[in-house]
């Protein structure tokens, strides 16, 4: 540069008091040793980037590390970190209840100004009125109810448990009646298997030979075999009814003679007193 402002080319050139040729290996070490240059204004030397510089350049760093590809608002959530103030705009688009779940869970790193968090009028009007719906007894009155509620429970418990007691006394007879019922259900099966065996049995002695229960053959004559059984149930049933009721004719008959014989003894007994009278 001091070689083109001092001319170039050949010459010497006076460089603090002795000759130099010009074009020659010999470099000038700053301006001030041209005495052409020497007049000129001196650059300022190179300092340090500044800090905004350097922190753009951090955060392209950062970015560059964050291999998540997630967005600014999700990769803030996932890492508990408190994610950018809002600026004018979105403080007034945003509702309120958002922006206290952003204070109460970023404290004032959220930017968010603490005089949101406390209730407006209207809030507190409502809040008021839900109280007294909500809970329109006072403390006094709740106490009183909270005993009564306590005493009906122990009252409750202390039936339950007199009820529980009395019905242990007849466990051993509800037992009794239970296993009796259980036995008849089973004798009642087993008659019924006997039975079922039984016919079977004779259905075979009437073919003359052992025959495959499948068989048409079998179930037609084994058909036929319960329905003369049941003809003979019948007949059984109705010669007991008959029988019951000859008996209970039978016993209204001697108590109407027994009633006459006593009627004639007192008459007699009467008529004795009179004559002797």
């Amino acid at each position: 540069m001091c070689r083109q402002l001092c001319g170039g080319g050949g010459g010497r050139v006076k460089v603090r008091g002795s000759e130099r040729v010009r074009g020659s290996t010999d470099t000038i070490t700053s301006h001030t040793d041209c005495r052409p240059c020497s007049t000129l204004p001196v650059p300022p030397p190179l300092q340090d980037p500044t800090p905004s510089a350097a922190q753009g350049e951090n955060d392209v760093i950062e970015r560059k590390r964050n291999k998540s590809r997630l967005t600014p608002w999700h990769y803030n959530k996932e890492h508990y970190q408190p994610p950018e103030p809002l600026t004018e705009d979105e403080e007034v688009m945003q509702c309120l209840r958002n922006q206290r779940y952003r204070l109460g869970r970023y404290g004032s790193a959220s930017g968010i100004n603490l005089t949101k968090a406390w209730p407006s009028k209207e809030e507190l009007a409502l809040e008021r009125e839900w109280e007294k719906v909500s809970y329109p007894h006072s403390i006094h009155q709740m106490i009183d109810i909270t005993k009564k509620q306590r005493d009906e429970e122990h009252k409750a418990i202390k039936q339950r448990q007199e009820d529980i007691s009395r019905k242990l006394l007849h466990l051993d007879k509800w037992k009794n009646d239970l296993n009796t019922r259980l036995a008849k259900q089973e004798q009642v099966a087993r008659e019924a298997k006997e039975k079922k065996e039984r016919l079977i049995e004779e259905v075979r002695d009437i073919l003359g030979f052992r025959v495959d229960p499948r068989d048409e053959r079998f179930k037609e004559a084994l058909e036929l075999k319960e329905k003369e059984e049941k003809k003979r149930s019948k007949a059984a049933k109705k010669l007991a009814k008959e029988q019951r009721m000859l008996d209970q004719l039978r016993k209204e008959v001697e108590g109407t003679d027994t009633g006459k014989k006593e009627q004639e003894e007192e008459e007699g007994k009467s008529l004795h007193g009179t004559v002797i009278a």
